[in-house]
């Protein structure tokens, strides 16, 4: 059975007053996690952890990441019963696949999907400029979007940016949240819009996102914090302008130099 979004959890409340450790019994609002299991063709695929929402898109965005599926059309029919997610493919999934685990972290064969991702994907050609302040201006506006961070915590978010389309996801992996973002453009038919659009993230980039960037072929890349040495070399490889710790009116440009401007 899938959770609830939020459950209120009893807890003790702590404090200290007048010197004194104060005990109280009391509630909180806290972030549920739900089990998710995807079948493809009737082949266990993968297993999430993932926020009880936009789960089609969930699904749907990690078998285009994993470069399993190039559009919706591929698709047949999804169902969903109890916990399991069904979808049906017009081609065989691959043998390799059908050990696949992911959860809300990171993928456990990820030297196999890595490669299997980006092995045969082009750099990006294209180097059209991205104005500094413009992403100065949408981090905070970003910031602001979550209102179940705001409220509770504990969950991490992205946002895809192109001047006629924006679309943001939520979810206590930022990993989901990018899948949920890209199930979300499959089922827009609106994939052809990547090119000249920037994503926006809340967490680390590891080689993991950086790897379901580059098989977007989205050009700039935009975090609140840092990505790993292994991300910075693959968005050097791929000429992706990887941009950390976007905060107020600073950040750290780790690779496409060339693209940013005042």
């Amino acid at each position: 059975m899938l959770n609830p979004i939020v459950v209120n959890q009893n807890v003790i409340l702590v404090s200290r007053q007048d010197n004194y450790l104060q005990l109280k019994p009391g509630k909180k609002k806290i972030i549920a996690e739900t089990l998710l299991k995807v079948k493809v063709n009737e082949v266990s695929y993968v297993t999430f952890l993932c926020l009880n929402e936009h789960l089609e898109e969930l699904a749907l965005g990690n078998l285009y990441n994993e470069g399993i599926i190039d559009s919706l059309s591929e698709v047949e029919r999804t169902s969903i019963k109890d916990d399991t997610f069904s979808i049906y493919i017009k081609k065989n999934l691959p043998a390799f696949k059908e050990y696949r685990r992911v959860s809300s972290t990171s993928a456990k064969n990820f030297p196999v999907v890595q490669t299997e991702r980006t092995g045969d994907i082009e750099p990006i050609s294209d180097n059209s400029k991205v104005s500094m302040n413009r992403i100065w201006t949408l981090m905070e506006e970003f910031k602001e979007q979550s209102s179940l961070f705001i409220r509770i915590g504990g969950v991490h978010s992205a946002l895809f940016y192109h001047n006629d389309l924006s679309i943001f996801a939520e979810d206590i992996g930022r990993h989901n949240c990018i899948d949920k973002i890209v199930g979300k453009l499959l089922k827009l038919g609106k994939l052809e819009l990547v090119a000249e659009s920037l994503m926006l993230s809340s967490g680390r980039i590891s080689t993991e996102i950086i790897s379901k960037v580059i098989r977007l072929k989205i050009p700039v890349f935009v975090s609140r914090t840092t990505p790993t040495a292994n991300a910075v070399e693959l968005a050097e490889k791929y000429n992706i302008t990887l941009i950390g710790y976007v905060r107020g009116e600073k950040g750290v440009i780790y690779s496409g130099r060339e693209r940013v401007t005042d």
